[in-house]
C-alpha cells in the first residue's frame, strides 16, 4: 500500500491516548508508519469512548434478545416491536466530561447527540428524559453546575421541540469533582421502515448533510477516554457547541427524506466525527470509501485533515444515496436550508481513502481501524464494602424529625425548579395525571402509551456492585408495572471511574452482572446503551452508577394509576413480602451518616410475581406506588405532599418485639425492600380478595384523608408547612436561600 502524503502534525497539547504498544500493533496492521491524519483516525477509534476498549468483552453478558426486539445494540439506538404496526427507537447516552467542563454546551449537545441517534434510525423524537448526579450541595462548584446543566438541557431540548417527561437528580459527594449528565431519548417509527447505518451498495453516493465542520470538538472521543486532573478547564476547546435551530430543520429533513425512502443509509457525525461515520458505515456494509476532504464544508479554512476528520461539530449527518434520488435529496435540503455535498463514493475496497489538496493522506483498511481495536481483560480485585455491624442510635421521640428531615432535605425534597425548567408538554402528548414513578406518552392510536423511567442507586451499586444493579433494574421494573404498564425493553448507562485500578474494574464487570441476571428474571432485553468510564478527578473517582432506562407499553390509558386515586376515605394497603431492612437506606446514610451493608434480599421470581399482581389490579379506583428509596414514610409524604390530601395510619402497626426491638418502628418505616408497593384503594373489599386468591401479602395499614400526616404515636406533621418547604428547597438552594 502506498504511504499517504505527510501533513502537520496535531498540536502538541494534544495527547491523542496512543500507547507505543498501539503504535506498534498499527505499524504492523499497515506494514508502514501511520500518517498524521491516519494516527488520529486511530486515536479516535481505538479510544475508550468509541471502541468500549475495557468493556467491550463484558457487555456480551446482557442479555439482547428477546420477542419485541427488532434490532439490539451495534447500531444508533435500539429497536422494539410495541405493536399496532410501530416501533420504539431509545438510547441513553453520557455527556459527563464535557458537562463538568462546559456545564452549559455540554449538556446542550449531549441533547443534541442523543437525538440525532433516535431519528437515524426514522423514528421521529417523541420523549426526553434525564439521570443528573451532583455533588454535595455545600460544595463551591455544585450550585454553578446545575444551573449551567439545567439551562442546557432546556436551550436544546426546549427549542428542539422535544418534551423533557422525566428524570432523576442526585446529590452526593462523591460526585463533587464529577457530575453527571445521562440523557436517554425515545422515537416512534413505522416497524416497516426502520433506517441503518451499513453502507454496501457499490459507487453509492456519499452526501454530507448538515452544519459545516469547526475546530470545536476536535479530540472529544480521547478527551472523554481519560480521567481528570486540575487543568481539566484547560480542555474546553474539546466540548462541541450546539445550535438546536439548525438541529431541528436537520431532523425534520432527515425523516422526510427517510419517509420518502431517498437514501440506503444514515449516520450522525456524533462521537469521533467523520472518522467513526465513514469507518463504522463502512464496516458494518463490509465496502470502502473514497472521501474528498476538499469538498467538506469548514468554518475554519486552515483545518488540517486530521482536524477535518476528528471535529465533533454538532447537526451533521452522512447519507448514502439512492442513485435515482440525488435530485429529490438536494430539493429537500433545499427546502430547510441546509448544505449539501457529495463528498465521496462508496466502494468494494475494504480500504477508507481520504484525499486532501489532490493528495492521499490516509488509506487505511476498515478492518484495521474498526476490527483491530483493542480489547482488554482487565484485572479485577472488589474491595469488600463495611457492613451494618453495630446498631443505629434511633429515638423513636425524634421520629418527626426524622420524616420533615428526609422531606425537606436535598436528599429527597422537590427537583420542581429544575424541571420547571424543561418543556414537558411540546407536541401534546404527555399524560400529567399519574404518580410520579414513570412517564406516560401518548401513542399514535390515541389509547395506549409508552411508560418510561430512568433509574439509578449508586448507593446500593457502592456497597454491592452486583446486587446492587440487579435492585436497578427491579426499581425500574417496578416503577413501570406501578402504572399499569407491561415492561419491554432496557438501555443502560454504565457511569464509572478508572478502569485501570482493579476494584473500579471488578465494579464494573460485577454491575453488568447484576444487570444481566434481572434483566433476563425480568424478560427485559437491554438493546441499547453506553459506557462511561474514567469519571475521576485527580484520583477521586466517582462511586459506580449503573443508570437504567426502561420503556413498557400501557394497553389502555383508562387503567393508568392516577393520582386522583389518593381520595378521603380510601385504604391505604401495604403489599409487601419482607421485613425492610435499615442497613444501606437513605435513612442510615442521611440521618445518622452510615453507609453499610448488607443490600436488602431480592428474590426476582417474586418481584416478577408482585410487579404481574400490581399491573392487573392498578385501575380508576386503585393507585400503587413501589416502595423505593427512603422506605414507607417518604412514599406516603410525596404522595400527601403531591396530592394535597393527607394520611392516617393504624395504631400498633409496628409493636417492638424480641427481634427487631428497639428498631421496630424506624424500620417498618424507614427500612427499604425489594418487590413492595402501597397500594391505595376505594374497593378495599375486591383488592383483599384479589390478594387473598393469590396468597398475596396484602395488609392494610392506614386511610388517606385529612391534611396531616399521622402515624399515631409515632409522627403528626401538618401538610401545609411540610409541602412548602418540600417544594421550594431547589429553588432556595439555586437562590442561595439555603446551603443544604
Amino acid at each position: 500500500m502506498t504511504a499517504p502524503s505527510p501533513s502537520p502534525p496535531p498540536p502538541p497539547s494534544i495527547d491523542d491516548g496512543l500507547t507505543s504498544a498501539h503504535l506498534r500493533t498499527i505499524e504492523s496492521l499497515l506494514k508502514r508508519a501511520p500518517s498524521p491524519t491516519e494516527r488520529a483516525m486511530f486515536s479516535a477509534m481505538w479510544s475508550e469512548h468509541c471502541a468500549y476498549v475495557s468493556s467491550r468483552m463484558h457487555l456480551k453478558r446482557l442479555p439482547q434478545k428477546g420477542a419485541c426486539v427488532i434490532c439490539g445494540p451495534g447500531e444508533n439506538a435500539g429497536v422494539i416491536d410495541i405493536g399496532e404496526g410501530l416501533a420504539c427507537v431509545f438510547k441513553i447516552e453520557s455527556h459527563n466530561h464535557p458537562s463538568f467542563i462546559e456545564p452549559y454546551q455540554g449538556a446542550a449537545t449531549g441533547v443534541g447527540g442523543i437525538l440525532r441517534d433516535i431519528f437515524t434510525m426514522g423514528a421521529r423524537p417523541v420523549a426526553l428524559l434525564n439521570a443528573l448526579r451532583f455533588g454535595a450541595p455545600t460544595h463551591p462548584k455544585t450550585r454553578s453546575l446545575l444551573k449551567g446543566v439545567a439551562q442546557g438541557i432546556a436551550g436544546y431540548g426546549n427549542a428542539i421541540g422535544i418534551p423533557t417527561v422525566g428524570g432523576e437528580c442526585q446529590f452526593d459527594d462523591g460526585y463533587n469533582h464529577n457530575n453527571l449528565v445521562n440523557v436517554m431519548a425515545v422515537g416512534i417509527a413505522s416497524k416497516k421502515q426502520i433506517f441503518y447505518s451499513a453502507a454496501a451498495q457499490d459507487n453509492a453516493r456519499v452526501l454530507y448533510l448538515g452544519a459545516p465542520t469547526g475546530s470545536d470538538g476536535i479530540h472529544g472521543a480521547t478527551m472523554a477516554s481519560a480521567e481528570f486532573d486540575d487543568n481539566a478547564q484547560q480542555k474546553r476547546p474539546t466540548v462541541q457547541v450546539g445550535d438546536p435551530f439548525f438541529g431541528k430543520r436537520l431532523m425534520e429533513a432527515c425523516l422526510r427524506i427517510m419517509a420518502d425512502n431517498l437514501i440506503l443509509a444514515i449516520q450522525d457525525m456524533g462521537a469521533a466525527g467523520l472518522t467513526s461515520s465513514i469507518s463504522e458505515m463502512a464496516d458494518k456494509g463490509k465496502s470502502g470509501m473514497d472521501i474528498d476532504l476538499d469538498t467538506i464544508p469548514l468554518r475554519d479554512a486552515t483545518m488540517q485533515p486530521q482536524d477535518i476528520m476528528l471535529s465533533e461539530s454538532q447537526e451533521r449527518m452522512l447519507l448514502i444515496a439512492k442513485p435515482e434520488a440525488l435530485d429529490a435529496i438536494a430539493a429537500i435540503a433545499q427546502a430547510y436550508r441546509l448544505p449539501l455535498v457529495p463528498i465521496g463514493h462508496v466502494n468494494k475496497s475494504g480500504t477508507l481513502t481520504l484525499r486532501h489538496h489532490q493528495k492521499i493522506v490516509a488509506q487505511l483498511p476498515v478492518d484495521a481501524l474498526c476490527g483491530s481495536a483493542p480489547c482488554y481483560d482487565l484485572p479485577q480485585a472488589l474491595v469488600p464494602a463495611p457492613t451494618h455491624t453495630q446498631p443505629l442510635p434511633v429515638n423513636k421521640t425524634t421520629i418527626a424529625d426524622d420524616v420533615r428531615f428526609l422531606v425537606t432535605s436535598h436528599h429527597s425534597a422537590s427537583r420542581a425548579w429544575l424541571y420547571h425548567q424543561f418543556d414537558r408538554h411540546v407536541g401534546g402528548n404527555t399524560v400529567d395525571k399519574h404518580v410520579g414513578t414513570a412517564a406516560l406518552i401518548v401513542l399514535p392510536d390515541n389509547k395506549r402509551a409508552l411508560a418510561l423511567t430512568v433509574d439509578g442507586n449508586q448507593r446500593y451499586c457502592a456497597l454491592d456492585p452486583k446486587l446492587g444493579a440487579a435492585h436497578t433494574v427491579a426499581q425500574a421494573w417496578r416503577k413501570l408495572c406501578a402504572i399499569g404498564a407491561d415492561p419491554l425493553a432496557l438501555t443502560n448507562n454504565l457511569n464509572f471511574a478508572d478502569p485501570n485500578n482493579p476494584h473500579i474494574m471488578a465494579q464494573l464487570s460485577d454491575a453488568i452482572d447484576g444487570i444481566a441476571l434481572a434483566a433476563r428474571a425480568l424478560n427485559m432485553p437491554v438493546v441499547s446503551g453506553n459506557v462511561s468510564l474514567y469519571n475521576q478527578t485527580a484520583n477521586q473517582p466517582i462511586p459506580p452508577t449503573p443508570i437504567i432506562g426502561a420503556v413498557g407499553v400501557l394497553a389502555s390509558l383508562q387503567t393508568a394509576s392516577a393520582l386522583e386515586c389518593w381520595q378521603d376515605g380510601q385504604t391505604i394497603f401495604l403489599f409487601s413480602p419482607n421485613q425492610p431492612q435499615l442497613p444501606a437506606s437513605l435513612y442510615s446514610l442521611a440521618v445518622h451518616n452510615r453507609h453499610e451493608g448488607p443490600l436488602p434480599p431480592l428474590d426476582l421470581s417474586l418481584e416478577k410475581k408482585h410487579g404481574e399482581f400490581v399491573r392487573a389490579v392498578v385501575s380508576s379506583d386503585t393507585l400503587a406506588c413501589p416502595l423505593t428509596n427512603g422506605g414507607l414514610a417518604l412514599a406516603l409524604a410525596k404522595m400527601a405532599l403531591a396530592s394535597g390530601v393527607g394520611f392516617r395510619l393504624n395504631k400498633d402497626l409496628c409493636p417492638p418485639d424480641s427481634t427487631h426491638a428497639p428498631h421496630a418502628p424506624h424500620a417498618f418505616l424507614f427500612g427499604e425492600q425489594a418487590a413492595a408497593y402501597l397500594l391505595i384503594s376505594s374497593n378495599a373489599s375486591t383488592l383483599r380478595k384479589q390478594a387473598t386468591q393469590q396468597a398475596l401479602p396484602l395488609i392494610p395499614i392506614g386511610t388517606v384523608g385529612g391534611n396531616r400526616l399521622t402515624a399515631p404515636d409515632l409522627f403528626d406533621l401538618e401538610l401545609a408547612p411540610l409541602k412548602k418547604a418540600y417544594t421550594s428547597w431547589m429553588e432556595d438552594y439555586i437562590n442561595r436561600r439555603n446551603v443544604s
